[in-house]
């Protein structure tokens, strides 16, 4: 059965299963994201363990591309971020917030609830 916190942290969705609660054998869902960052030159590789949506894909390079030229990292113009999903690691999917709230199979099956893409895009 969810608490109270993981149905609030899920909404919209219905929770079947509440797999971040369940540690036997083994933990069923990670508390953590192998996050990478890799630089070549003026291009910037993001690998992340998530499939994204289009949209979310987007965001999270505009986001992190404007936080490594703000820091002098990368040129405005020459820059270019790319995302490497699925990388060291499989946890399910990362839609945008209005993707989340139509609960349509991507946004159904992302496993950090609808601001999952705030904490891909904020890691950097």
């Amino acid at each position: 059965m969810a608490t109270k916190e993981e149905q609030e942290c899920q909404h919209p969705k219905a929770i079947l299963l509440s797999t971040g609660s369940i540690a036997f054998p083994y933990p069923w869902a990670p508390d953590t994201a192998p996050i990478q960052l890799l630089q070549l030159g003026q291009l910037v590789i993001i690998a992340v363990p998530t499939e994204m949506t289009t949209m979310a894909g987007r965001r999270t390079r505009a986001a992190v591309k404007a936080r490594l030229v703000q820091r002098g990292v990368l040129s405005d113009t020459e820059g270019v971020v790319v995302i490497a999903g699925l990388s060291n690691d499989y946890q399910d999917y990362t839609t945008t917030f209005e993707e989340y709230q139509q609960q349509r199979y991507e946004g159904g099956s992302t496993i950090y609830g609808p601001r999952q893409l705030d904490g891909y895009a904020e890691c950097h």
